[in-house]
C-alpha cells in the first residue's frame, strides 16, 4: 500500500471533487484512521486557472488549521511541496444527511443546531461557510454530526468578501449569491433549507413549508426568507429558537370540566360528534363495499379528513397498499401527504407509535424497486422507526422491533440485498431465516437481520386490531 508523509498508509479513496482526492488512511503506529486531501499539482500543468485552485486550496488549509469544535474535523497535518500539497484531518466514517434523507422532527432539530452552533463558531472566528447542505454534513455511527469540505469557506473581511467569485449551490445559496454578496446570513438562509429537507425529504424548489401546524416551520419560514432583513438577524438567534423546540410525547392529559357553561359546552360537542360518527362510519362502508382497494381508499381518505385524529383509516390504507405486493410512489406520495397533514393530531393517539411502525414496514418491504436488484425505502422506514422511538414505551414490543430495524439500516444494506429482496418479496420468514445464516456476511452485519427475522417468527403481538 501507497505510504505518505512516512506514516500514512493509503487505504482506500474515498471522494473525488475538481482537483483535490480525499483518502482514507491510517497511521502506521497508531492506528489510528486518518481522512486526507491531496492535490496533485505535478500533473496538472494543462489545467485551466490552476494557480486560483492551488489558491483555494491553501486558503481552505489556512482556515481549517483555525477549528477546535466537536462537530467541525480537526487539521493534524499538512504537506505543500512544489508536486503535491496534503491536508490530514479527522476521518468521519458514516454517511452524509443527503444519503439519509428524511428523518424524525426531534432528529432534524437536534441535526441542525449542532451545525448552527458549528456555523455560529466560524462567524465568530470570522468565517463565512458558503454553502451548507445535507451533502455537507456527516452523520457518525452514533448518531452525531459533522461540518465536512471547506472549499467554499471564506473570511469575512471586505477585501476578500470584495474579490469572491459567485459561489453556492442552486437551491441552498441565497439569493444575494447569485451577485457575489456573503454575510452570515447565507448560511443561516441555507441551513434552513437543509431543515426543511431533512423534514421533507424533497429536494429544495424554493418553496419552503412544511405543514402549516407543523412546530418547526416558523423556523423554516424566517430562516429562508428571501429578503436577508427579514431571515434571522444572525445564527445566534436561530439557536435560540431550536433550543426552544421540544418534540411532543404521547402523554394523557386530564382535564376537569366544571360548571353550567362547561356541560352545554360538551352538549354542542356531542352533537357535532354524533353528526361526525355517522358520516365518517359511512365512508367505511362506502369502503368495505368498493370494488378494488384503490375505490376503497378514497373513501378512507375522506374518513379522515372527517376524523384526522383516527388512526384506523390510515391502518387500512397500509394494508390495501400492500394488498399487490408494490408500495408505489402515487401510494406513498397520498399516503404520506394525508399523514405529514395530520400529524400533529395523530401524534396525540395512544396507537401513533403502532401506525408509525406500519408505515415503516410498508416501506422497507413494499416500496416500488426500479430494479430487480436494487432496494429502496430503507431510508424512509428509517424516519418512521425513530418515531416509534420517540412515542412508544421503552419496554414495548414494537419499540424493540423498531429498534432492530434502525439497527439493520445502519449497515450496508447492498451487502444483504438478496437476503433482504427475499423477505420483502415473500413472508417466508422461516426460509429466510435459513437463507441468512447461509449467506457470506459479517458476522456483525448478519446479527441485526437474524434477530429482526426471529421476531417477526415469534410473531410478536402488536396489537394492530382496527378499531374504527
Amino acid at each position: 500500500m501507497r505510504i505518505v508523509l512516512g506514516k500514512y498508509e493509503i487505504l482506500e479513496e474515498i471522494g473525488v471533487g475538481g482537483m483535490s482526492r480525499v483518502y482514507k488512511a491510517r497511521d502506521t503506529k497508531m492506528g489510528k484512521l486518518w481522512a486526507i486531501k491531496e492535490i496533485d499539482k505535478a500533473n496538472a500543468n494543462n489545467v485551466k486557472n490552476l494557480d486560483v485552485i492551488v489558491g483555494n486550496f491553501v486558503a481552505e488549509a489556512k482556515i481549517i488549521t483555525q477549528f477546535d469544535h466537536p462537530a467541525i474535523p480537526r487539521v493534524v497535518d499538512i504537506h505543500d511541496d512544489e508536486n503535491t500539497m496534503l491536508i490530514v484531518m479527522d476521518y468521519v466514517e458514516g454517511v452524509t444527511l443527503q444519503d439519509v434523507g428524511r428523518v424524525s422532527p426531534a432528529d432534524a432539530a437536534r441535526y441542525v443546531l449542532t451545525i448552527a452552533e458549528a456555523v455560529d463558531y466560524l462567524h465568530n472566528l470570522g468565517i463565512i461557510y458558503r454553502d451548507i447542505k445535507p451533502h455537507n454534513i456527516m452523520l457518525n455511527k452514533r448518531d452525531h454530526v459533522k461540518l465536512i469540505d471547506f472549499g467554499t469557506a471564506i473570511e469575512n473581511v471586505p477585501e476578500v468578501i470584495a474579490s469572491a467569485p459567485k459561489m453556492g449551490t442552486k437551491g441552498y445559496a441565497a439569493p444575494e449569491q447569485s451577485t457575489a454578496e456573503y454575510g452570515p446570513q447565507v448560511d443561516v438562509y441555507a441551513l434552513g433549507v437543509t431543515l426543511w429537507q431533512l423534514l421533507t425529504g424533497k429536494k429544495p424548489d424554493g418553496r419552503f413549508e412544511v405543514e402549516n401546524s407543523h412546530r418547526l416551520n416558523k423556523i423554516v419560514r424566517r430562516a429562508t426568507q428571501k429578503d436577508p432583513a427579514k431571515r434571522y438577524p444572525d445564527m445566534k438567534a436561530m439557536i435560540r429558537d431550536l433550543r426552544e423546540y421540544k418534540p411532543q410525547r404521547n402523554t394523557k392529559k386530564y382535564w376537569y370540566l366544571l360548571g353550567g357553561v362547561a356541560i352545554l359546552a360538551l352538549a354542542a360537542i356531542a352533537v357535532f360528534q354524533f353528526d361526525s360518527t355517522e358520516t365518517y362510519n359511512e365512508y367505511w362502508k362506502a369502503a368495505d363495499r368498493a370494488n378494488d382497494v384503490s375505490a376503497a381508499n378514497v373513501q378512507l381518505y375522506k374518513a379522515i379528513e372527517v376524523r384526522p385524529g383516527s388512526v384506523a383509516p390510515f391502518t387500512q390504507i397500509i394494508k390495501n397498499d400492500e394488498a399487490d405486493g408494490i408500495y408505489s410512489d402515487f401510494e406513498r406520495e397520498k399516503l404520506e401527504s394525508a399523514f405529514e397533514a395530520h400529524l400533529p393530531k395523530l401524534e396525540k393517539s395512544d396507537k401513533f407509535a403502532k401506525l408509525a411502525f406500519r408505515m415503516g414496514t410498508l416501506n422497507w418491504f413494499f416500496t416500488k424497486r426500479e430494479e430487480e436488484n436494487t432496494l429502496r425505502g430503507e431510508a424512509e422506514s428509517r424516519y418512521y422507526f425513530k418515531l416509534v422511538s420517540e412515542y412508544s414505551e421503552e419496554n414495548a414490543p414494537v419499540n424493540a422491533l423498531a429498534k432492530i430495524y434502525l439497527k439493520v439500516a445502519e449497515y450496508d444494506l447492498s451487502k444483504m440485498r438478496d437476503a433482504t429482496l427475499k423477505v420483502a418479496k415473500k413472508p417466508d420468514f422461516k426460509a429466510d431465516y435459513g437463507l441468512v445464516l447461509k449467506l457470506d456476511i459479517a458476522k456483525e452485519m448478519k446479527a441485526p437481520l437474524l434477530n429482526l427475522l426471529k421476531e417477526k417468527i415469534n410473531e410478536v403481538e402488536l396489537g394492530e386490531k382496527n378499531e374504527r
